[in-house]
């Protein structure tokens, strides 16, 4: 698409273009290229330069953009398989995720206990404490939101692939732990 809007940044230069010309652009199909050209035909979109020298260098700063993420992209997975943490073992945690859970965590062996780790993370619920009652009720929040999103997001990712996790989670739902 990016090709295509670098080409033909207005839709008067999609009417105006050649089919076959169109039809050379990555990934447009016969039926892909009839649907812009018909689009274009019918649209009242504006065409003004201003908006045309815009077009171009957005373009040009996603491209870029993209290429940077994809060179980070590639310099987590090298890392991660230089770590070769167990994390990545586990179904569904890909190195993205695992990362972003070692990055927080530093070393598990900090956490003696699930408990520990949980509350460094922010998700243990709230208890509310008095003489006569002990209410729970919802997660404190405190610590990292980012190892947080990563282990609920991972927690996720098990329930919806393993059906023993999945299980598991029915179990604390029906149970009122989460």
């Amino acid at each position: 698409m990016y090709e295509l809007l670098s080409n033909y940044p207005t839709p008067q230069k999609i009417k105006r273009a050649h089919f076959h010309s169109l039809l050379k652009i990555k990934r447009l199909t016969t039926d892909k290229v009839n649907q812009i050209q018909e689009a274009a035909h019918s649209t009242i979109g504006n065409s003004s330069l201003a908006l045309q020298l815009e077009i171009t260098p957005l373009i040009e700063m996603i491209r870029i953009q993209t290429e940077q993420i994809n060179k980070v992209q590639a310099q987590i997975n090298t890392l991660m398989a230089k770590i070769d943490s167990p994390i990545t073992s586990i179904t569904r945690i890909v190195e993205r995720l695992g990362a972003v859970i070692l990055a927080e965590i530093k070393n598990i062996h900090n956490f003696r206990t699930p408990d520990q780790l949980q509350a460094f993370a922010g998700l243990e619920p709230s208890i509310y404490q008095s003489e006569t009652i002990d209410i729970t009720r919802h997660m404190v929040k405190r610590g990292s939101s980012y190892l947080r999103y990563a282990l609920i997001r991972a927690a996720k990712l098990l329930a919806k692939y393993s059906l023993h996790f999945k299980t598991y989670l029915e179990l604390k739902i029906s149970q009122e732990k989460l």
